[in-house]
């Protein structure tokens, strides 16, 4: 467990753990919890009308100005029904809301993720998502799009209540001397996340859909004994 803040969430705390050989499977169970508290931020604090308006839609949601993010999984390294491949999944369910000074976001997702080593150096993975959004996002927010966060912009492609699935293919090519500390080498990894609104309660709006590559590589050259 830790605990923390930040000035735009607040406080915060986390709590979590991990445990093996579930069931005596060789299954392993993770869970965490993050909370915060949005009522002592710094928005919160500094500003007299941003603080009323968001401490009366915090209390109006039965949320009283906490946000957070739940997440429970279960992996197993070795499907039991592939013994002849070195093929790993995992399930996990995902309970999150987010509550920041230009919108508020609720979010309920459960994946599914296989991995397959083909070789010891190229590994694939698929990923399949199924999440319901909730989004409110308040009017005039084109004024000040351009001081929003990356990840705020992420979260407000959509808007209102949404079902959406998506897929996600990746590969990823290792070539490190040590997976956990390497010292030289290089690791490649490229990814496409494809995304469809399955449903949206607002029929005037179109149905979403969106790609989002993205590729990675790490080079690692050692300078001397301890220095990378």
């Amino acid at each position: 467990w830790s605990l923390g803040g930040s000035f735009i969430d607040g406080p915060r705390g986390i709590i979590g753990g991990t445990r093996s050989n579930l069931f005596g499977r060789g299954l392993e169970g993770t869970a965490q919890l993050k909370l915060n508290y949005f009522n002592w931020s710094l928005p919160i604090l500094t500003s007299s009308q941003t603080a009323d308006t968001l401490k009366a839609q915090n209390s109006a949601s039965n949320f009283f100005g906490f946000g957070g993010r739940l997440t429970a999984g279960l992996r197993d390294q070795q499907l039991w029904f592939i013994p002849s491949e070195r093929v790993g999944g995992s399930f996990n369910l995902v309970a999150e809301r987010v509550i920041k000074p230009v919108y508020r976001l609720s979010r309920a997702a459960a994946q599914l993720l296989l991995d397959w080593h083909i070789a010891r150096t190229v590994a694939l993975a698929l990923s399949g998502q199924l999440e319901a959004v909730d989004i409110q996002k308040p009017a005039g927010l084109e004024q000040i799009i351009d001081r929003l966060t990356p990840a705020d912009l992420q979260q407000l492609r959509f808007e209102g209540r949404s079902l959406l699935g998506s897929l996600q293919p990746g590969i990823t090519v290792d070539f490190r001397d040590n997976t956990t500390n390497p010292h030289s080498g290089w690791l490649f990894g490229a990814q496409a996340e494809l995304t469809h609104s399955l449903f949206d309660t607002d029929p005037t709006m179109p149905q979403s859909f969106y790609v989002k590559p993205s590729v990675q590589a790490n080079a690692y050259l050692p300078l001397g004994e301890t220095v990378v």
